[in-house]
Formats: structure tokens, sequence, C-alpha cells
């Protein structure tokens, strides 16, 4: 079987606009630094967060990649513990 070594990695994300109460996360794959360039994996959206000044809120996003190609998404504003997930399949065979 095609298995790889598991991996994590995380990145820290804000806000980009005043009272924005949601943050959507689209996933891609590809060797372009442009997103349009690349695959898209798939997406998810953290809701209900509280209306602040752009840049006022953080969110932890968490990436876990299985040996076998299942990506783990975690998602968790700093303040509120708001969170959200989701899993991917990256057909690694």
């Amino acid at each position: 079987s095609d298995q790889r070594p598991p991996t994590a990695s995380h990145r820290l994300y804000s806000t980009s606009r005043n009272g924005q109460t949601m943050i959507r996360l689209e996933l891609v794959k590809g060797p372009s630094t442009r997103t349009a360039e690349n695959s898209r994996i798939g997406g998810f959206v953290v809701e209900g967060l509280p209306p602040r000044p752009a840049g006022a809120l953080s969110l932890d996003v968490y990436f876990e990649l299985s040996s076998t190609g299942t990506l783990y998404v975690t998602a968790q504003e700093r303040n509120t513990g708001q969170r959200a997930q989701g899993t991917f399949d990256l057909n690694f065979a």
C-alpha cells in the first residue's frame, strides 16, 4: 500500500473585515501559490463569531494528515472557543 508518514501543522488566521461573524475555510492542493490554479479539496465555515474590528479575532487552524491520506482540519477561535471541523479524503492511492 502507498502509505506516507502522518503529519500535522498549525496556522493562525484572523478576520479581515470589521464586524465579521463567520470565516469560510477553503482547502486546495497543488503546487501553485495562487488558489485558483490548484485543485479544491473542500471547505467549511466557522460561524457564530462575535462582531469585532478586523484582525481582532484569532482562529487557530490545525491540520492533521493521516498516513492513508485523510486530512482532518479543526478551526477554533481563541477567545470564544467557537469551533468547526472537516474531514477530507486526499486519495493517495
